[in-house]
């Protein structure tokens, strides 16, 4: 049993794996009178993902927060100045929140900002 994330605070969350393996989250109220459920259709994919250059070294790890993993990426030596790698991890990996240096590239805070604005 994880923290809420519903908006009553008498409200728990819970994940259940159904027969065909897609999970979902419910939240029942206390007195377990009302029922709100988010199905995998409805759910966008909870990823947190860090990224960090040097140089032209890019160094990367992401948390999904509904299957709890973490990945951490090997650093990447990203050459071409279109940001061609960047751009990549940032679409196979759809995160909901980027955490990055205060100190990042222009050009790297703008890929991320355009990315982001897409998701929206």
């Amino acid at each position: 049993m994880s923290s809420s994330s519903c908006p009553d605070q008498n409200l728990v969350t819970f994940e259940s794996t159904r027969n065909n393996n897609s999970s979902s989250k419910e939240c029942l109220h206390s007195n377990n009178a009302e029922f709100l459920t988010e199905t995998d259709e409805d759910a966008s994919p909870l990823i947190v993902l860090s990224v960090i250059f040097q140089g032209h070294k890019m160094g990367a790890a992401y948390y999904d927060l509904d299957t709890c993993h973490f990945c951490l990426l090997p650093d990447h030596i990203e050459t071409s100045s279109t940001y061609s790698i960047l751009r990549l991890l940032l679409r196979q990996t759809q995160p909901c929140t980027i955490i990055t240096n205060s100190r990042v590239d222009e050009n790297i805070l703008s890929i991320l900002k355009e990315i982001s604005e897409l998701c929206l």
